[in-house]
């Protein structure tokens, strides 16, 4: 059921300012990129409704810039019916009932525009049309969807109980002989081919040659299976499907370094000033990380798949919930384009990133 967190007892919009509501659901990333567009329209001086989704919602309700949340869970509105709901929503829901001065909904802002999707006609065109029209940036966009000024930014607002909380497992951290930690997103939503298959052989060499660094991997239940064979190093702090995602973020703003692919937690982490380390799947640069903060992106060079063709393309623009138009690597079952950005060179960069804090300008070294 929707939650809509305010009393009927005080008054919603007491100032009378102009109204808007922002309409974004979907996953983790999806939810922090939309706070960029909310976070403008504060600063316009609106009263904004985000209305978002479970879990994803959970990132920011305490978001300042959030005069009043709406959560749905999925799906529980049917898709037939959701231009009907969007419908009453804008002309009824804004506060007193009235209807909203502003409305943007950043439904399908990205998935179906800028990347493609299975059933869509533009999922079957080659790679180079793909390219030539969605290689555009996905923050920018959405900010151009919703006539908002593109002024970039993500932050994550955290209580005073859950500081504390990050207090004390970083006490922990320190007592098991982790000084400074790397924290590790393991997979995103769309799993199949966010997976960087050589994080093992990374990890490794972080505890082999640095005796004070520690790896934090976060993710859902389900990639447990990523930490296997490192049960019992204190040095390797295994909390997939143990932390949520705002104590995820809470660490996240405390790392050294973030590393990961495509996934909320780095968009996340974009605009926070710690070098990262951002492994590209599906998406490029332009699309994804083109404006953040201290980025170092990896990407693989020459990759021939269905999406991407005889590397007629540097991505393939395609939303993959399964391996349809994506090249499966036999070896270890994940997209051949991870699977081709080499743990040698994530080492090197890893290394610049943790030793002074800066992430190196990369392009793919040359054989």
């Amino acid at each position: 059921m929707s939650v809509h967190r305010y009393s009927w007892k005080n008054p919603v919009n007491p100032e009378g300012k102009p109204t808007v509501a922002v309409v974004r659901y979907g996953a983790f990333g999806d939810t922090v990129q939309a706070m960029s567009l909310v976070k403008v329209l504060k600063e316009e001086g609106y009263h904004v409704t985000f209305i978002g989704q479970h879990p994803s919602a959970d990132v920011v309700k305490h978001d300042p810039n959030i005069d009043r949340l709406i959560v749905q869970t999925q799906n529980q509105v049917p898709i037939g019916q959701l231009g009907h709901f969007w419908l009453w929503m804008e002309n009824q829901g804004a506060p007193g009932g009235k209807r909203f001065d502003k409305w943007i909904n950043l439904t399908e802002s990205i998935e179906g525009n800028l990347l493609a999707m299975p059933g869509n006609v533009k999922f079957t065109w080659s790679p180079r049309a793909r390219h030539k029209l969605m290689d555009f940036n996905y923050l920018e966009h959405q900010h151009l969807v919703g006539d908002v000024p593109f002024r970039p930014s993500f932050t994550f607002y955290a209580t005073d109980e859950e500081r504390k909380w990050r207090e004390q497992e970083r006490a922990r951290m320190k007592k098991a002989g982790i000084e400074k930690y790397i924290l590790w997103g393991l997979a995103g939503s769309s799993r199949t081919h966010k997976v960087y298959p050589h994080s093992e052989a990374v990890w490794r060499h972080v505890l082999k040659f640095y005796p004070t660094w520690g790896i934090v991997t976060a993710g859902d239940p389900s990639t447990k299976e990523f930490e296997k064979g490192f049960d019992g190093e204190p040095r390797m702090w295994l909390t997939s499907g143990k932390y949520t995602m705002r104590q995820v973020m809470l660490m996240m703003e405390t790392a050294d370094v973030v590393v990961g692919p495509e996934t909320g937690l780095m968009s996340a982490a974009g605009f926070y000033p710690m070098p990262k380390l951002l492994v590209l799947s599906h998406s490029t640069i332009t699309n994804l990380s083109r404006d953040w903060v201290n980025c170092a992106s990896l990407y693989a060079p020459e990759t021939h798949c269905p999406g991407r063709g005889a590397n007629e393309a540097p991505a393939c623009h395609c939303m993959l919930p399964s391996f349809e138009r994506c090249r499966r690597n036999e070896q270890f079952g994940v997209a051949q384009c991870t699977v081709e950005i080499k743990p040698e060179w994530v080492w090197e960069v890893l290394q610049v990133c943790m030793n002074t804090g800066q992430a190196p300008k990369w392009s793919p070294p040359h054989d």
